[in-house]
């Protein structure tokens, strides 16, 4: 196995189990991967237009929106913020936001989240920060 597929926490995502977990609690949602084989970023668009999601993390990459607006509050698990070059340590029940123009990506190991995005996310305002 490749160690780029394994979670930041040792072992891989257990994408089976997440995603019939997010179809059990989010039955009329659309789950996206963010890589099919080895994925390392699940989510469930709640209610899309009104930004609501519930997103499943390992690792995602460093990113910014230039109008996009985002809470995170986490249901399960823990999860390092990294924003702007800042760690933020968070756990369940922990309130984040991440302003506009704000370069940010987490390492969890499975951690569950509400991403409430304002305005509603879109590919359009997602831009991905060169490693």
């Amino acid at each position: 196995m490749d160690k780029r597929d394994i979670s930041p926490k040792g072992r891989s995502m257990n994408k089976v189990e997440v995603v019939n977990k997010l179809k059990e609690l989010y039955p009329k949602a659309n789950i996206v991967l963010n890589d099919e084989k080895n994925p390392t970023e699940i989510v469930a668009e709640t209610e899309p237009d009104k930004g609501k999601a519930i997103a499943v993390i390992d690792k995602s990459a460093a990113h910014h929106h230039n109008y996009t607006k985002e809470r995170y509050i986490i249901q399960r698990g823990s999860l390092e913020l990294f924003v702007d070059g800042t760690k933020h340590d968070l756990k369940e029940g922990d309130v984040f936001d991440i302003e506009p123009g704000q370069v940010h990506y987490a390492i969890g190991n499975q951690t569950w989240f509400e991403e409430i995005s304002t305005p509603p996310w879109s590919i359009e305002d997602h831009f991905l920060e060169e490693e």
